[in-house]
């Protein structure tokens, strides 16, 4: 019989045996591992048709607080560490000087820049306020103050001279719950001055004091008047302002009309101006009083002691002070106690006085009979004979 050989169908491969199959689906299965990692490793990037979604966005951070709008008038905060929670917040002290009326209260000051912070001491030429406090003969703050004039403080700042002086006024308190008190201020000179304020306690009556306050920078190349060398006539825009004094020489314990008049040049003197208070120093400061009037223009005032006086008034501006000089004489109950002294038996050791002069004998009318002689006096006891 022949042998058959069996025909493979065309493009057939011979078997190669089931070792070479084993070894190619090894490197397939390698191959597509390798693939599969390489993929992996590089990310899914457009393998999914469903875009991958966005990170969260952050949560937005809190605005910070506003901070509170500061006001002018109120203390500066101090320098330091910010206090605890629920702890008491000290309000900054403003030391100044101080000074005490006749009735024993006192008024206490600081300073502070224009821009509120503190000054040991203002200065000329440099705009400043000062915080005044009314205390009580047993120092107790007084916060309750009635309106005088118009307000609540009153204030004078004059150099000791008088070579300038200037006004300010004030209503309120300096912050909400304090005591004080604010003037401003803006000195041409330096030097020594005063600062005369008015106040008056709620239900109290008006208390005048002056302190003592010395400005820095900017001293004067001359001095001032003094209260003793001023003029009755003060400068003024429109014209000069007279002082009117009735009488021309007042006496102290009796009572002095003070009126105002303006004056322009080359002009007589008008009407009285409608002056309702005034404040009369000492010169030296020691003593202030208030004047007040009547309304009708003429203020009536009584000075209780002798000596020259520093009168002090806004002008219509209301920053700058009018000044006046005024003279007491002595009262005339001490004219006549002087009088009385000198008739008095002169003390042991003194000089002698003069004998009286001997009075003559009438002379006798004619026709008359004469007089008859005088008896002889008696000698004084121990009187040699």
């Amino acid at each position: 019989m022949p042998t058959m050989k069996a025909q493979l169908p065309s493009g057939a491969r011979p078997h190669l045996g089931a070792a070479r199959a084993r070894s190619w689906t090894a490197a397939l299965a390698a191959a597509l591992l390798w693939a599969g990692s390489a993929q992996l490793a590089a990310g899914c990037n457009g393998c999914s048709p469903k875009p991958e979604a966005p990170p969260p966005a952050p949560a937005p951070e809190p605005a910070p607080a506003a901070a509170p709008t500061p006001n002018p008038e109120a203390p500066p905060e101090t320098e330091g560490a910010a206090p605890t929670e629920g702890a008491a917040v000290d309000t900054p002290e403003f030391e100044g000087p101080s000074a005490r009326n006749a009735a024993g209260y006192q008024l206490a000051t600081g300073f502070v820049d224009a821009e509120g912070k503190p000054l040991t001491q203002p200065e000329a030429l440099a705009p400043f306020r000062v915080y005044a406090t009314l205390l009580d003969a047993e120092t107790r703050p007084i916060g309750a103050l009635a309106s005088i004039a118009g307000a609540e403080i009153h204030g004078f700042l004059v150099a000791r001279d008088v070579r300038q002086a200037y006004y300010a006024k004030g209503t309120g308190p300096i912050a909400t719950g304090a005591d004080g008190r604010a003037l401003g201020f803006e000195a041409r000179e330096g030097g020594e001055h005063a600062l005369v304020t008015l106040v008056q306690p709620s239900g109290g009556t008006p208390q005048v004091i002056a302190t003592p306050i010395v400005l820095r920078g900017n001293l004067p190349q001359v001095a001032g008047p003094g209260a003793a060398n001023l003029p009755s006539r003060a400068p003024h825009a429109d014209g000069d302002i007279i002082l009117e004094v009735s009488p021309a020489h007042p006496q102290a314990e009796a009572e002095v009309r003070l009126s105002l008049r303006t004056s322009k040049p080359g002009a007589p003197a008008t009407g009285n101006l409608a002056v309702t208070w005034l404040i009369a120093c000492a010169a030296s400061f020691a003593s202030c009083e208030l004047v007040q009037g009547d309304g009708s223009g003429t203020l009536r005032w009584v000075p209780r002691t002798p000596g020259v006086r520093l009168l002090l008034l806004p002008d219509a501006t209301g920053k700058r002070a009018l000044t006046f000089g005024l003279a007491v004489m002595p009262a005339a109950e001490a004219a006549a106690g002087a009088a009385g002294a000198a008739a008095a038996p002169a003390a042991p050791g003194a000089a002698p006085t003069a004998a009286p002069t001997p009075v003559a004998a009438p002379t006798p009318a004619p026709g008359a009979a004469p007089a008859p002689a005088a008896a002889p006096t008696a000698p004084a006891p121990g009187t040699p004979k």
